[in-house]
């Protein structure tokens, strides 16, 4: 394994074609864990990752998990991410500690990584650049402003322009802005019109067109196959690193063109994201930069530091444990005795282990987005796993639990095909999973689960057949067990009375 991962780093070096002022460095780190990597961030020799899974009925909101990893890619910590509607969190840092903010509500938290939880602050101001003479604002994602807002340390004026989400770097005392579309070039700060409207503590409305003044363009891009994704500043050199026709380039600007100075030959895709733009330190001249591949077990960071370019490769080697249906059978029967007859004494901690145990996928969501359209309010308190019993057929198993005494309340087995979204938009798995003779396979397991039942159970109190479906329930005076089969799916329910 040593030798492939140098071979591939070898490989990468090779077919970059390496400008002589930039200092590029290769690293590949070997991670466990499972989902797609998302808004992450590298801070004292530690990566800072959130990481989603597209998984269940509601996959629309990716379950997201944040983890620490250090310098090897060991996970030191996981951590249930903070409360959100959406998975849009950015990350960075202050006063050398770890933040993060959910811009379903524009709620920022900090970390507090030795008792592993995010702790809900005060909202941050969305600071995008700050240096001796001026804090940058970006109020893009804030509901009543819009754009970048500047304020000058000296006179406390404001001025405001409606370039929004801009990475900014300071060469020359001219200051560049990057946007998605366009590199602006404003010489100076104080030729913008000072905002007046508002006292130094207020930010401006950034419609307030007498506040806004177009700067140079140095760069428009009109090309629907490239995509512009941040800049840079080495050796006195203005850099920008684009993605092209499936491909990751840095260029300089000459005559208004955009000329490729680094090419690199390797299936890395470098994303920028609208919200996350607070992780660029101009004091230390570091950012950081997210990039993704054709494989869906290579991911990582681009690491911006003063003269280095560090590109840092996630290889991440979990992979779901396909079990196998005589092993699932095993485990099922096996737990559902011990749960039948432990129902009033079983435990959160009970289950978690049980579950644990067999490297289940953890698939609890701690939250949902309410009604009120502003907070988020805790679920049903349930405890959900996934274990792949064979190709296109997935055990979910949920616990439902009282919130006061962990103490769990009823018990789901359920057999069903996995989403569509976990197949990550791949039409030949999509189309081999929509032509599965579906209804014949569960109830070939509900036929088998009904003969089990029977012979633990005795016979059911009520059974129901028809063409689709089947149920069928056993009682005592403490507890009972339904079972159901339809086309998509055979469920085993066991609750308390």
């Amino acid at each position: 394994m040593k030798y492939i991962l140098q071979a591939f780093i070898i490989l990468l070096l090779m077919q970059s074609c390496q400008s002589e002022e930039l200092k590029i460095r290769f690293k590949t780190v070997e991670i466990n864990v499972p989902g797609r990597l998302s808004s992450s961030l590298k801070h004292n020799s530690k990566y800072y990752c959130y990481f989603e899974i597209k998984e269940g009925e509601d996959w629309s909101i990716p379950i997201t998990n944040f983890y620490i990893l250090d310098e090897n890619g060991k996970t030191k910590s996981k951590i249930p991410a903070p409360k959100s509607k959406l998975t849009n969190y950015d990350l960075f840092v202050r006063n050398d500690s770890v933040f993060t903010t959910a811009f379903s509500n524009y709620t920022t938290f900090y970390l507090d990584e030795k008792n592993k939880k995010w702790i809900e602050i005060k909202k941050a101001d969305h600071i995008i650049y700050k240096d001796k003479d001026y804090t940058l604002f970006d109020t893009s994602s804030d509901n009543y402003h819009t754009g970048t807002w500047f304020k000058d340390h000296a006179t406390g004026k404001q001025y405001n322009i409606k370039e929004e989400s801009p990475v900014i770097n300071k060469l020359n005392n001219d200051y560049y802005f990057t946007t998605k579309n366009y590199i602006l070039k404003i010489p100076d700060l104080k030729k913008i019109k000072p905002n007046n409207l508002h006292n130094e503590n207020e930010k401006p409305i950034a419609n307030n067109k007498q506040s806004l003044e177009v700067p140079e363009t140095e760069y428009e891009n009109k090309l629907y196959y490239l995509s512009l994704i941040t800049s840079f500043v080495i050796n006195d050199q203005l850099y920008h690193l684009y993605s092209e026709d499936k491909s990751m380039n840095i260029g300089v600007l000459k005559n208004g063109e955009l000329v490729k100075v680094q090419e690199f030959k390797s299936d890395i895709f470098p994303y920028r994201s609208n919200y996350n733009t607070q992780n660029y330190s101009s004091e230390k001249q570091y950012q950081n930069v997210l990039f993704y591949t054709n494989s869906p077990h290579f991911s990582g960071i681009i690491e911006i530091d003063k003269n280095l370019f560090n590109v840092i490769t996630f290889k991440n080697l979990y992979r779901e444990p396909i079990h196998g249906e005589p092993n699932i059978n095993a485990w099922f029967e096996k737990n559902f005795d011990y749960f039948y007859s432990n129902l009033h004494t079983l435990s959160v901690d009970q289950v978690d282990r049980i579950e644990q145990q067999e490297n289940a996928m953890d698939l609890t969501r701690r939250y949902i987005y309410g009604p009120c359209g502003e907070e988020c309010y805790p679920i049903q308190p349930q405890l959900i796993y996934k274990k792949i019993e064979r190709k296109y057929i997935n055990l979910l198993t949920t616990y439902d639990y009282n919130p006061n005494n962990k103490a769990v309340e009823r018990v789901q087995f359920e057999w069903t095909h996995p989403s569509w979204a976990s197949f990550e938009n791949n039409d030949k798995e999509i189309k081999l999973l929509g032509s599965l003779r579906s209804k014949k396979i569960f109830r070939d397991k509900y036929d088998r689960m009904a003969k089990f039942l029977r012979q633990k159970l005795g016979e059911p109190v009520s059974e129901e057949q028809n063409k689709n479906t089947a149920t069928a329930k056993w009682e005592t005076k403490t507890q009972s067990v339904e079972l159901f089969s339809g086309s998509r799916k055979t469920s085993l329910t066991l609750y308390k009375k």
